[in-house]
């Protein structure tokens, strides 16, 4: 599997909208001095953690072309995400945003693996089932990724959706998915951190945000219209409906995630 350079172009641009506005929050909370991102793309949320002061950085990525890196080359490492990643240190802060889903699922456990290894907290997110996007393999709801960080020793914080939930500065796909894993440890040392947690309703990490769903039921209602003017669409309407999902991406403006 190979992804394009059209693929990483619109990534970039959904990710540069997003990652400051992110980070700002993030950094609020953990104030990290390192940050490594684990499917960096070609580094945008990187050069926005630069941006914010962060000097100790390292991009992972197996496909990203170098070339058009917005993080020195030197800061990048090239990596199989499917494969066990070590690095001979930990970080502030992990990131791994809208990856996952890329990954087939016997490869989940692998990736989660890799992050636990590389810091106490981890900032992560990946597409829930029917959110649509290029070469999704493993689309789960939040529940599957907290079992599987909790055999690391890492909990859910929901520290981040609350206060970008309506921030339209950021692409509504991290609004919904963006969570914090965070060791107890840490939570033992940051007060804001065990705060949150103890906010955190476990029971409803698995949430749709209206962008989302209000397209969907646009859709919806279009195909439902296009089935009643036209009755031989009935014979097609499971290729209409596949083809509707993949434009839900599109016409947001999501290159893909």
């Amino acid at each position: 599997m190979s992804y394009g350079t059209e693929f990483f172009r619109d990534l970039d641009h959904s990710a540069e909208s997003s990652a400051g506005r992110v980070l700002a929050v993030v950094i609020d909370l953990l104030a990290p001095c390192s940050i490594v991102d684990v499917g960096c793309g070609l580094g945008t949320w990187l050069a926005a953690a630069a941006s914010l002061g962060v000097e100790d950085y390292l991009g992972v990525d197996a496909y990203a072309p170098e070339r058009s890196l917005r993080i020195p080359p030197e800061r990048f490492v090239r990596h199989d995400l499917s494969t066990p990643l070590r690095l001979d240190r930990r970080f502030d802060l992990v990131i791994s945003l809208e990856v996952a889903e890329h990954l087939a699922p016997d490869a989940a456990a692998t990736l989660v693996d890799s992050l636990a290894r590389l810091g106490s907290a981890v900032l992560f997110s990946a597409a829930v089932p029917h959110q649509s996007g290029e070469r999704h393999l493993n689309e789960q709801w939040p529940d599957y990724w907290v079992e599987r960080f909790a055999d690391h020793g890492l909990l859910a914080v929901d520290a981040v959706r609350p206060r970008i939930w309506r921030d339209e500065g950021v692409a509504w796909w991290y609004r919904q998915n963006t969570l914090l894993f965070c060791s107890e440890d840490l939570l033992d040392r940051v007060e804001a951190l065990r705060a949150a947690h103890s906010a955190t309703r476990a029971e409803q990490l698995s949430i749709v945000h209206p962008v989302l769903y209000g397209w969907m039921v646009h859709q919806r209602e279009r195909l439902a219209e296009e089935v009643a003017r036209e009755p031989s669409l009935r014979e097609s309407i499971s290729v209409a409906s596949r083809a509707a999902g993949n434009a839900i991406g599109r016409r947001l403006g999501r290159g893909t995630s």
